[in-house]
């Protein structure tokens, strides 16, 4: 019986990961993290979100900044950020109406809420 290859196998796994997004999912996904004109901000600063809930249209971007040393992430059932540092930053479009929680998984009780309108 011959062992698939790694490559092969690497390919499977990309390609799973790829058209995990491709469903109805709320976001448009992760997109680069430099500003756009219009985004919504969140900073994260110290063990805080700033603002902790953010009402924004649909076909908004949010951008996330890390504004001090502390390591957070951004995460979310739609979407997740890596790990970051004073600096890093991660975005999403959200295209449609909906409430979409996330929270640093690195500090409990550091939570947000985005309130996406039509």
């Amino acid at each position: 019986m011959r062992r698939p290859s790694r490559l092969r196998s690497s390919v499977v796994v990309v390609v799973a990961l790829v058209c995990a997004g491709c469903g109805t999912s709320p976001v448009a996904g992760p997109g680069p993290a430099a500003p756009e004109p219009g985004d919504a901000i969140v900073r994260l600063v110290g063990l805080d979100f700033e603002p902790r809930s953010l009402e924004v249209p649909a076909g908004t971007r949010v951008r996330w900044q890390w504004t001090d040393s502390v390591v957070h992430n951004v995460v979310s059932t739609e979407f997740a950020s890596s790990r970051e540092l004073d600096g890093g930053a991660h975005a999403v479009r959200f295209d449609r109406p909906g409430t979409f929680p996330y929270r640093c998984t690195l500090h409990a009780g550091m939570d947000g809420t985005i309130v996406v309108t039509p």
